[in-house]
């Protein structure tokens, strides 16, 4: 995976988890980080901030999955 490929993957989803990142690229998270910091530090992609449990439910989750980072293309 290229920074190109993410910016494009990105660009088409317009928001997309740590998660759905990982497994379209079959690329651990701990390899893309550094490639979303990248463009997070050029202000094209931001982090969101999620609260309460998976995000599946608004104001809360009672499931005991950790969070999964969000992030969305901002350009």
């Amino acid at each position: 995976m290229t920074l190109s490929e993410l910016k494009t993957y990105m660009i088409d989803r317009k928001r997309a988890s740590m998660t759905e990142i990982s497994m379209h690229f079959d690329t651990p998270a701990s390899a893309i980080q550094p490639m979303l910091d990248q463009w997070i530090a050029k202000g094209r992609l931001r982090k969101l901030d999620i609260t309460g449990g998976c995000g599946k439910v608004s104001g809360g989750c009672a499931c005991k999955e950790k969070p999964s980072d969000i992030f969305e293309w901002t350009m």
